[in-house]
C-alpha cells in the first residue's frame, strides 16, 4: 500500500538482516527494492517508519500487534552474532562449524497518538513510566499476569479505553 492508497500486489522478500523490502510484480520477472507504506507478510501488517541517519533517509518497518490510540508494534532483526567455539562438541566436523550464527530478535514499541514509537520492555516499570496515569487496577492487572503479546494487547485495550472516558468527562 503506497500514500495515494494504492494497493500493488506483488510478490515481496523482507530481509530482516538489512532491513529491506524487495517485490516482484505478477507480470514480472524483475525483482526490486520497494518502500511501500505498509504491507502484509505471512498474514501480519507491517507499517513503515521513515527516519534519517547522517541525512539519509531510511525506513523501518514495525508489525502491528495493536493499532489504537496506544499502538503496539514489533520491530524484527536478524542479527550476526559469533559463536563459543566451546559449544561445539567434539561430534561435529570442523568443516559444519560456524563462527557465527544469525539470530532472530522482536523488540517492542509504544507508539502514543502524535509521537514517535518507543522501544519497551515488557515489564511493570517500563510500561509504567511510558503509560503514565495508567491507575492501580491497570497496574495491578499488568503485576499479576505474565506479559505476553496478548496481555500487553488487552492492557493497552483498558488504557485507551479508560483515557478517551476520561477525557469526554
Amino acid at each position: 500500500m503506497y500514500r495515494n492508497q494504492r494497493k500493488v500486489p506483488a510478490q515481496i522478500a523482507y530481509n530482516l538482516v538489512t532491513d529491506q523490502l524487495f517485490w516482484r510484480l505478477d507480470d514480472s520477472t524483475e525483482v526490486v527494492q520497494a518502500l511501500p507504506d505498509e504491507f502484509m507478510f505471512e498474514g501480519r501488517r507491517f507499517i513503515a517508519d521513515p527516519y534519517k541517519v547522517l541525512k539519509l533517509s531510511r525506513v523501518t518497518y514495525f508489525e502491528v500487534l495493536y493499532d489504537g490510540k496506544t499502538s503496539l508494534f514489533r520491530r524484527w532483526t536478524k542479527q550476526l552474532r559469533p559463536i563459543d567455539w566451546k559449544l561445539y562438541t567434539s561430534r561435529v566436523l570442523p568443516e559444519d562449524r560456524f563462527a557465527a550464527e544469525y539470530i532472530l530478535t522482536g523488540d517492542l514499541y509504544l507508539q502514543k497518538e502524535g509521537d514517535r514509537p518507543r522501544f519497551i520492555i515488557p515489564t511493570e516499570y517500563s510500561l509504567s513510566r511510558v503509560l503514565p496515569n495508567m491507575g492501580s487496577e491497570l497496574a495491578n492487572f499488568i503485576a499479576s499476569h505474565e506479559l505476553t503479546d496478548q496481555i500487553l494487547i488487552e492492557t493497552l485495550i483498558q488504557y485507551d479505553q479508560r483515557h478517551s472516558t476520561s477525557l469526554a468527562h
